[in-house]
């Protein structure tokens, strides 16, 4: 800011710096939630590959995103008392795939 300028001028040099600092938080703002998405989806396209027994998306509700995913086959009576269920719901990938992992293992046993 020039000291030799008049108060508007100061003052416009004030706002220029807080819409220049506002176009750069929203800047970085952007360019973080491009690299959330990017990574979520990378996270979804491993879902899918690693659990093809079930169709898994991302959604959205007026609580947030939830992870989703729902078995492609029928729940047996003997899978159902073992645990296994048609629809897992999760608020991230990593903790989707927990619960895959775990209905996995428990489809794994009803076949034993």
């Amino acid at each position: 800011m020039d000291p030799s300028g008049t108060p508007e001028q100061a003052m416009a040099q004030v706002a220029d710096l807080d819409i220049g600092a506002a176009i750069t938080r929203a800047a970085t703002a952007a360019h973080t939630a491009a690299e959330r998405e990017r990574q979520a989806l990378q996270q979804l396209a491993e879902l899918h590959t690693a659990y093809p027994e079930w169709d898994i998306n991302r959604r959205r509700d007026y609580t947030g995103e939830w992870w989703v995913a729902e078995l492609l086959c029928t729940v047996t009576e003997q899978m159902a008392l073992l645990g296994v269920i048609r629809v897992v719901r999760q608020r991230d990938g990593a903790a989707l795939a927990m619960a895959l992992s775990g209905q996995r293992a428990l489809m794994q046993r009803s076949r034993a």
